[in-house]
């Protein structure tokens, strides 16, 4: 049975999806648009992390429910630095 944190999540995703598509009919545009709801979404975070912190939640306690969003930051981060390589990226061709 799913969830409904796991539907609400949906929810949010298909709204943002939708919104993108709305706001920009080119591919390119809706990468870009795309780009700038996850930083909205990243200063939402910030938002919400300092109201927490004023109604005396602690560090801990906010990193609790951070640390599965930020490991998976870690793990990514990873796997990308390790199959690039020590040198960094390799140049993508361009056509």
């Amino acid at each position: 049975m799913i969830s409904t944190e796991v539907v609400m999540h949906g929810d949010l995703i298909e709204d943002a999806v939708r919104a993108v598509r709305a706001r920009a009919a080119d591919d390119l545009a809706r990468v870009a648009e795309a780009v700038l709801v996850a930083e909205h979404a990243d200063r939402l975070v910030v938002h919400v992390v300092r109201e927490a912190r004023r109604s005396g939640r602690s560090w801990a306690e906010i990193a609790a429910v951070l640390e599965p969003s930020l490991a998976h930051a870690v793990v990514h981060a990873r796997q990308t630095a390790s199959r690039d390589g020590p040198a960094g990226p390799a140049e993508e061709p361009h056509p």
